[in-house]
């Protein structure tokens, strides 16, 4: 027949199956009804029982009337919440869930409520996981019965990982002198404010460009969440730029200012004689510290240059709470990422909200990040390694952020030990200073876990490296286009190096020739 399916379709129309046949789940051997669970009966009956007695219980939250999205006629509701306004802004939630929390992990009916997998919710009911009696009847989250449920109680609130993770540590930041500042995120997010306020009074308009060369500093990403919260737009400018790059990338994005290292003045002072670049003038940061390079000579123009503003002074004397809450879109541009320019002129990677946030997300994925990990990198801020690769997945996690400003291979083993940093990224060039370093017995104590790897050694290379060190390595492959490490070792299963990995999660990745069509297999 023309549709491979018409034995099936007119299987249906005959009545011989019912109309919502899964062909697959029949294949596959999935018993349909409830008869499968009646060789179980021991165990289902000894459920059914403590369910009872656990409905003779009173109601442990009896203020939060916890309420479901499913329909009125829906029998097996498996989760439901509670949300109230909270005086100070923001929402408590509480996420009802897990109703078979006394489930009998192990036993036979375990296995063989695993080996069914899944449910599929039709209108002849005869797909389910588990035994009706438990899922549409004791396990359900009914009106007026109470059920042992795993109960999930969190904080939202217009400033999300704040309201979540305020107190928790979000960032420590070891300088090139060896200095160390902290910050919660509540703190950071104050400071964020903060920066956010001082483009504010200067006028910038959601959509407009800012320019920002800062070495790795907490200033950095001060700009780019500060700038993003008023829709504004970071450009990351490299720290290696001379004047005809800077004032290429300047052009082409049209900004209106720029955010800049004091080392960085004498740079600037020739991009702006050479055009009219940045017409709202140039803010310089990290006047504060004497320790930062060609400080005291910013400090010294700014005192005879009006065109210069002291970002330091006016982040400090701004508030540390937003003046204006502007309306934001997913697809809202955040920053412009310039590439290296290896082959051509650089190109403009223009990156929005939502790809921001994903590379958090892909992040806390492929490395099964969580909460509890600490992050350490030495990568340049103004890299996507920096930003995309560390930074994002520990604020979609709520982790901790260690920011080495300078890579020292001598220093970077025992700030490892240090900071007890489980994550961190490595390339090829720290892989080998690393090895060059003399042998110590303390190569083997530290905390990590997973290194993030970028890019290509040799086999005896990797071998030596992970023999020596007892860590191995995430091989990984990506762009700054495609916003997150398109190949990547799995986060669980088998490593086959020197493989890149396989494509990650969302992505899909094809082999082509060089007329564009796909390459077979070999």
């Amino acid at each position: 027949p023309d549709d491979p399916f018409m034995p099936l379709y007119l299987a249906q129309a005959w009545g011989l199956v019912e109309p919502h046949h899964n062909y697959w789940m029949d294949r596959a051997g999935y018993a349909p009804g409830n008869g499968w669970c009646e060789e179980h009966r021991d165990e289902l009956d000894a459920l059914l029982a403590q369910a009872a007695e656990d409905e003779r219980q009173g109601p442990t939250f009896p203020d939060r009337p916890i309420i479901s999205i499913d329909a009125p006629t829906t029998r097996d509701v498996d989760d439901a919440f509670f949300i109230e306004a909270r005086p100070d802004g923001g929402w408590n939630l509480t996420l009802a869930a897990c109703p078979a929390f006394r489930w009998p992990f192990g036993g036979k009916l375990d296995k063989a409520v695993s080996n069914r997998a899944t449910s599929i919710y039709l209108p002849e009911a005869t797909h389910h996981m588990l035994p009706e009696a438990l899922g549409t009847g004791a396990y359900s989250l009914l009106a007026q019965k109470t059920r042992p449920s795993l109960l999930i109680e969190c904080t939202v609130g217009a400033d999300g990982l704040v309201a979540a993770c305020g107190e928790r540590e979000f960032l420590l930041f070891r300088d090139r002198t060896g200095s160390t500042s902290t910050y919660t995120y509540r703190a950071f997010n104050e400071e964020i404010d903060r920066a956010a306020n001082v483009f504010l009074s200067m006028g910038v308009a959601a959509g407009e460009r800012v320019a920002v060369q800062l070495c790795t500093c907490p200033e950095f990403m001060m700009c780019l969440f500060g700038l993003a919260k008023i829709g504004a737009v970071m450009v990351p400018m490299n720290e290696q730029y001379l004047v005809e790059e800077a004032a290429f990338v300047l052009e082409r994005t049209e900004a209106s200012c720029a955010v800049v290292e004091p080392k960085f003045l004498d740079l600037y002072r020739a991009v702006r004689d050479s055009g009219p670049y940045c017409p709202k003038g140039v803010l310089v940061a990290r006047t504060h510290d004497d320790k930062v390079e060609g400080v005291e000579e910013a400090r010294a123009a700014l005192e005879r240059d009006g065109s210069l503003r002291d970002f330091s002074r006016l982040r400090a004397e701004a508030a540390a709470e937003l003046d204006e809450v502007r309306p934001l879109s997913a697809d809202d541009p955040a920053e412009i990422i310039f590439t290296s320019g290896t082959t051509s002129r650089p190109k403009g990677v223009v990156l929005t909200h939502a790809n921001i946030l994903f590379s958090g997300l892909y992040g806390d994925w492929e490395v099964a990040l969580t909460k509890n990990d600490r992050l350490l990198t030495t990568m340049p801020a103004c890299h996507s390694n920096f930003q995309l690769a560390a930074l994002m997945p520990v604020l979609t996690v709520g982790a901790t952020l260690i920011v080495v400003e300078k890579y020292s291979a001598s220093r970077f083993w025992s700030q490892i030990r240090e900071f007890k940093a489980t994550v961190t990224q490595c390339v090829a060039m720290m892989l080998r200073t690393l090895m060059l370093q003399p042998a110590s017995p303390d190569d083997r104590n530290h905390e990590l876990r997973e290194i993030l790897y970028f890019l290509p050694v040799s086999d005896a290379e990797k071998e030596a490296f992970e023999q020596r060190f007892g860590v191995s390595l995430m091989n990984t492959y990506g762009s700054t286009e495609s916003i997150g490490w398109v190949l990547t070792d799995p986060p669980t299963g088998a490593r086959r190096w020197p493989s890149v990995g396989r494509a990650g999660l969302g992505y899909e990745v094809r082999i082509t020739r060089e007329d564009g069509t796909q390459a077979d297999p070999g």
